[in-house]
């Protein structure tokens, strides 16, 4: 006879098995959340101006960003991408003066695309994202969650301007120490991930016509201390020694975890100010300026060409946004062998540079003959 007790037995030995076979940590205190991947990530630059370097080589119009790759903007300079990895489309323009890169992660039911703009300014044009995809743009200070809408981001020293021309943004502070952590480390942290959903109550929801400033939240040196152990790890490509590492995170962490909460407790978000409307009316007019290539395109191995069609086709609209960059009309330059080359002309000592929808080109004055208004 089957009775009442042995049942019981049964079932609790049932369970004893499956958690000791299968790892699950059921009742293990210090079990994290589970980790993501690497997602690659990669995009395509589909029109720029000046001087623009991906990983210190010179970049132009159909350049390939890869994941992890510093996109580089000079002064009087910018590039527009289109994010292949994205089902949203994501356009983005990064200004002059900035630094700007890419990178994913593919957890268990989506994944997740970074954009982070390390200095300087980016406009952002992002179509309805799917529920399995999240696109967060980040700064040192800042990180911005979005569904679908258009919004710049501008370092601005300590602190970050968050722009929302159409659609909504979900702002909230960041604690840059923390979340540049490597993700190995950082999603395997109970304590770092506690505190990144403290931060969450802080967020900020700014709809279009909205703007506000945002500055990180601070750590004492000691948090900071003890955050640098982790950052410096290496083997990391091993769970186990990611593990190891995060547990040894949070034990150092543990004791500092007040003054965390402290730090997150003090952060007060500004209130939104509203934009003016001639503004928001010219940056609407140049988000017309962000012209998707259609997916298959962008993916296809002969995208270089595509990207070229797309230029020529909106060639006047693109170079009055070379003219408004400068400040200066198109003019011709003249050569002596009679050739004429069109775009905005800037002569910087004995060199003409003519800025053109194709790139720029160089001429040594001793070439020319003249220009032509």
């Amino acid at each position: 006879m089957i009775t009442y007790r042995n049942t019981i037995s049964g079932i609790l030995i049932a369970l004893l098995a499956l958690v000791l076979t299968s790892g699950c940590g059921l009742f293990d205190s210090a079990a994290g959340p589970k980790p993501g991947q690497e997602l690659p990530v990669s995009a395509v630059i589909l029109f720029s101006t000046g001087n623009v370097s991906v990983d210190g080589q010179p970049a132009s119009s159909g350049t390939v960003v890869s994941s992890d790759q510093i996109v580089r903007t000079g002064s009087n300079s910018f590039a527009d991408l289109q994010v292949r990895s994205s089902e949203s489309g994501a356009m983005i323009r990064i200004k002059q003066n900035s630094e700007f890169s890419l990178s994913g992660r593919k957890f268990e039911k989506k994944k997740e695309i970074i954009a982070e703009l390390k200095k300087g300014n980016a406009m952002f044009d992002l179509n309805k994202l799917p529920l399995d995809e999240d696109f967060r743009a980040a700064s040192p200070t800042v990180v911005a969650a979005v569904r679908g809408t258009k919004y710049s981001l501008q370092v601005q020293g300590d602190s970050t301007r968050v722009e929302v021309f159409d659609g909504s943004v979900a702002a909230r502070p960041r604690i840059k120490a923390l979340e540049d952590l490597p993700p190995e480390v950082r999603e395997r942290s109970k304590v770092v991930n506690d505190t990144l959903n403290e931060l969450q109550k802080k967020e900020q929801i700014l709809e279009a016509g909205k703007a506000t400033d945002v500055k990180a939240v601070e750590l004492s040196p000691e948090v900071k201390t003890a955050v640098e152990e982790a950052e410096a790890a290496t083997g990391l490509e091993d769970p186990a020694r990611a593990e190891e590492v995060a547990r040894k995170l949070d034990t150092a962490l543990e004791e500092k975890k007040a003054a965390i909460d402290e730090g997150i407790q003090k952060y007060s978000a500004p209130p939104a100010e509203s934009i003016a409307d001639p503004e928001l009316k010219e940056k609407l007019e140049e988000y017309n300026e962000l012209i998707r290539l259609e997916q298959e395109k962008l993916k296809d191995e002969t995208v270089k060409e595509a990207v070229q069609e797309r230029n020529a086709e909106n060639s006047g609209q693109l170079m009055r946004r070379i003219e408004k960059v400068f400040n200066k009309s198109s003019e011709t330059l003249v050569l002596n062998n009679g050739a004429r080359v069109s775009g905005v002309v800037i002569q910087i000592g004995s060199v003409y540079y003519v800025y053109t929808v194709n790139g720029q080109v160089a001429y040594p004055e001793s070439q020319v003959s003249g220009i032509e208004f």
